[in-house]
């Protein structure tokens, strides 16, 4: 997957750049990108372990300030770990989604609760 997305990203003529550029930018300035609450529901933030671009530690970041969150990795992923570890990733979403365990899966790292950690940290 990555040489596929590696092969268009060479490809791209300097209009098709343009249009990327000013694609990308239309959706960052986008007034619904403003902060929002944090609602308290279930979450779980996954992502692959070998992740650049979302890397596992903004997952666990973006974990610890959502309420009662959980983080994990998918082992041998990298970004689109949902499509690189299709059926793993579903497994995953609909265990937790079902209130099924969801430790000690074989293709995940160990969940991790990232708020709990934050808030035992010393200030």
């Amino acid at each position: 997957m990555a040489r596929l997305l590696h092969r268009q990203f060479l490809t791209q003529t300097p209009e098709e750049i343009r249009k990327a550029v000013e694609h990308n930018t239309r959706l960052v300035t986008h007034g619904c990108y403003e902060p929002l609450p944090v609602p308290e529901v279930p979450t779980l933030v996954f992502t692959g372990e070998y992740d650049t671009l979302c890397t596992p530690q903004m997952g666990r970041e973006l974990a610890a300030v959502m309420p009662g969150a959980l983080f994990t990795t998918v082992k041998e992923a990298d970004h689109l770990v949902t499509v690189e570890r299709r059926e793993e990733s579903a497994d995953l979403i609909g265990r937790f989604c079902t209130d099924r365990p969801i430790d000690g899966l074989p293709y995940c790292h160990a969940v991790e609760t990232p708020r709990a950690a934050s808030a035992a940290a010393p200030v």
